[in-house]
């Protein structure tokens, strides 16, 4: 994976991993009688909380304890675990393929630390000081992070299967900045002598980047193969971007000015980042390949490279050399940078927006139109197409699915009395069609929460009576989740296209729900009557159909509870 600064642009399709290869249909109540599911609570003592880790399978959450602390807590085959170490509070940071957990915990003696949980037992991560944290876990369970020494230095560590491991270049304190899968870490770290440097933590030895002859490097990412990029002062006093390859910093130099930064890098080394143009009144985004540095801009004095794929396809946004003439303002335009060269994204209009790209370069995003309106648009081959609107004036694409399909939401209808606001609808856009998949309320307002590897949508929809609704479209058509009320919300959806959620009841009260096949059932309806649950909110459901969520206990508590699909006769 490419490692990116500005993380936060990076939009990836909402899909959720399986838990097994195969989801199993939702069972119903069987026709002996029995019920379908069994209940187990999931509490500390106090009200609890559960969702599933589903690229683990496990089974996690927080409670409130007995004696008014907030824990972590797992849940597997052999019961309930507090993750704790000892004192009143304590929280999940991470959890790796393997099941392991990292988090964060208050000691009993008022400390806040990291910790390990793997295979039964928890292990305080702490280089002697008043506290620690975690940030991450390799596939192998070797923990990153820092902490305090006893002598109040912060340092950074790692903890392995032979212990901890302070991270130093012998002054008196180190950071973290980026890890990659093999457990290698960059970051900075005082030396002896008190200069700020960069080192690469490798087979349990911190190495020193060295400079580019200043006095300071700011290494910041690190991908697979252990190549790191960053900054680093020259001999003359600028500041460079660099990459960090096979025991060797090389400048990448600048587009002209004074100034380059790097700020991704991808599985082939390429290096992409901002750097002043001559004059250093332009910061203009550049890619650094095949020992080249190339500047990505559309005339004017700004642009940021957003992503960079391991396809070596950059995303990103400049200023061109127009005004829109209403506003006055510099127009800035959605690129794209691939083997062809660098393609600006506009439908003619002022403003672009691009929110996502996929593995076949495609790029998805808004963009003002010749007639002022700002349109979904679609970027494959050279082409930009315009996906076009429901109805309304203004869209938006926003995501892929598993399968390149595109969602996202489009304006539809005014609002009644106001001619110039619109109710909004979630679309999927396939084969050149936008198809709106929300329920048949025209004035209404909908959105998507999660959308599965089927193409299936969980989203929610403000009626025009002003009620929530949660709904599934299954591919052809919206389906309502709902009891008896005027209300519900939706919880998850597995890759088989079974929801849980929960739903008004005609008398107020607040049922937990499950959806499969075009069946909405209160799962009230699916446990032994005589239970002493009342269900109330149906929060996550894994493809082997574990249903996670909160009700009333037998002791009139709420509780996060587990149900289990009961075993047919």
């Amino acid at each position: 994976m490419f490692k990116m600064h500005k993380a936060s642009f990076m939009l990836a399709t909402l899909a959720l991993t399986s838990l097994l290869l195969i989801a199993l249909p939702v069972p119903s109540t069987h026709a002996t009688g029995t019920p379908a599911y069994t209940v187990t609570e999931l509490s500390l003592g106090g009200e609890s909380y559960a969702y599933f880790d589903h690229s683990s399978g496990q089974i996690v959450g927080y409670s409130d304890t007995s004696s008014g602390g907030n824990h972590a807590f797992l849940y597997d085959a052999n019961g309930l675990h507090d993750l704790t170490l000892g004192g009143m509070y304590s929280s999940i940071t991470r959890i790796n393929a393997a099941g392991q957990i990292i988090g964060q915990s208050r000691t009993s003696g008022g400390q806040n630390h990291a910790f390990l949980y793997s295979d039964g037992q928890i292990t305080e991560l702490s280089l002697g000081g008043s506290s620690s944290v975690a940030k991450a876990i390799t596939a192998s369970g070797m923990v990153i992070g820092e902490s305090l020494n006893s002598t109040g230095g912060r340092y950074a560590f790692v903890y392995d299967s032979t212990g901890m491991h302070q991270v130093s270049l012998g002054g008196a304190s180190s950071e973290v900045k980026d890890t990659n899968a093999s457990g290698q870490i960059v970051g900075q770290a005082l030396t002896s002598a008190g200069a700020e440097h960069s080192y690469i933590f490798s087979s349990g030895t911190a190495t020193d980047l060295g400079t580019l002859g200043g006095s300071y490097t700011h290494a910041e990412y690190i991908n697979a193969s252990g190549q790191v990029t960053g900054s680093s002062q020259t001999s003359g006093g600028e500041e460079h971007a660099f990459l960090y390859s096979g025991g060797t910093m090389t400048d990448l130099g600048t587009l002209g000015g004074t100034l380059s930064f790097a700020t991704g890098i991808n599985a082939s080394g390429y290096v992409v980042g901002q750097s002043d143009a001559t004059g250093g009144t332009a910061r203009l985004a550049f890619i650094y390949k095949d020992g080249q540095m190339t500047q990505l801009a559309l005339g004017g004095d700004f642009s940021n490279a957003v992503i960079l794929t391991d396809a070596g396809q950059v995303m990103g946004e400049a200023d061109t050399t127009d005004t829109d003439p209403v506003g006055g303002q510099t127009i800035r335009h959605a690129f794209l940078y691939n083997s062809t060269g660098l393609h600006e994204l506009s439908l003619g209009g002022a403003n672009s927006d691009a929110y996502g790209i996929n593995s076949s370069g495609q790029v998805i995003g808004r963009a003002y139109t010749v007639d002022g309106e700002s349109h979904a648009f679609l970027y494959s081959s050279g082409t930009m197409t315009d996906l076009g609107t429901l109805a309304g004036p203004n869209s938006s694409a926003d995501n892929f699915t598993a399968s390149g399909k595109i969602t996202g939401s489009s304006q539809t209808v005014a609002v009644d009395g106001y001619e110039d606001v619109f109710h909004s609808h979630c679309f999927m856009y396939s084969n050149g069609t936008m198809t709106d998949i929300s329920l048949a309320d025209t004035a209404s307002d909908s959105y998507i929460l999660a959308v599965n590897n089927s193409d299936h949508v969980l989203g929610y929809e403000y009626t025009s009576g002003g009620d929530e609704r949660a709904f599934v479209y299954n591919g052809t058509s919206a389906h309502q989740l709902l009891l008896s009320g005027s209300f519900s919300y939706p919880g998850n959806i597995n890759s088989a296209g079974a929801a849980v959620g929960s739903s008004e009841m005609t008398g107020g009260a607040m049922h937990a729900l499950v959806y499969d096949d075009s069946v909405t059932q209160d799962l009230n309806d699916l446990i032994d009557a005589n239970s002493g649950w009342e269900l109330n909110t149906g929060d996550d459901i894994s493809d082997d159909g574990l249903i996670l969520g909160t009700g009333t206990s037998v002791n009139g508590e709420y509780r996060a509870f587990l149900l289990t699909p009961a075993t047919t006769p």
